[in-house]
């Protein structure tokens, strides 16, 4: 799998199809992904699969757009919009029936082509501000 703005961005699109071995798909056996704000980390595609399942069940209709997508060699910094109606919890989040837009990015290390290491920012106030 060769790893760009359109397949990340439709691999975390559950609302359109996609699945949590689609997420998992795009790390390494090796990966790690850190969320900054809520210091949790997920370790290779069983640990992304485990994520994306939470974050599908919370927003099972969800729609991830790439904004931005900045690479030199094997560095990606991502600018993205989530946005979806949550309906399941999502990390200590309960669920509000409320649709909801999130701005993030991520900057991400590659390695073969797949997701090495990758930490992702985003504003959790804006987020429950909404729900």
């Amino acid at each position: 799998m060769a790893l760009d703005r359109e397949s990340w961005a439709r691999s975390w699109s559950s609302g359109t199809g996609a699945t949590p071995a689609d997420v998992a798909a795009m790390y390494h056996q090796n990966g790690v992904r850190r969320e900054t704000n809520t210091g949790l980390v997920s370790d290779g595609p069983k640990g992304m699969t485990a994520f994306a399942e939470m974050f599908f069940a919370a927003v099972p209709d969800a729609v991830c757009e790439a904004r931005t997508w900045l690479q030199t060699g094997d560095v990606v910094a991502i600018e993205w919009t989530w946005s979806g109606t949550h309906t399941g919890d999502l990390e200590g989040w309960p669920a509000t029936g409320k649709r909801f837009t999130l701005e993030g990015c991520n900057i991400t290390q590659l390695q073969d082509g797949l997701i090495v290491d990758e930490r992702s920012y985003w504003d959790w106030e804006s987020l429950r501000r909404q729900g």
